[in-house]
């Protein structure tokens, strides 16, 4: 079975709002965030997703979304 390393942040390379390691669920909700201290007001967050299979391979995958105002 894989397991997920996820990371999610206001910036790139940043894991200020969420950092999992080894997770086996394929789904994962989190709050949008209204501060951090890389920046005050976000306006997009950065997604980090790493698949782990069983044998040791890996597969990355990083995107960004921009966040509503709201």
């Amino acid at each position: 079975m894989n397991a997920y390393d996820v990371v999610v942040g206001t910036r790139a390379g940043n894991n200020d709002v969420i950092d999992l390691s080894k997770r086996k669920e394929t789904t994962i909700q989190f709050l949008k965030p209204k501060s951090s201290l890389a920046n005050l007001i976000p306006t997009e967050i950065f997604v980090s997703v790493i698949c782990w299979e069983s044998n040791g391979q890996f597969g990355t995958y990083q995107t960004r979304f921009q966040l509503d105002r709201n």
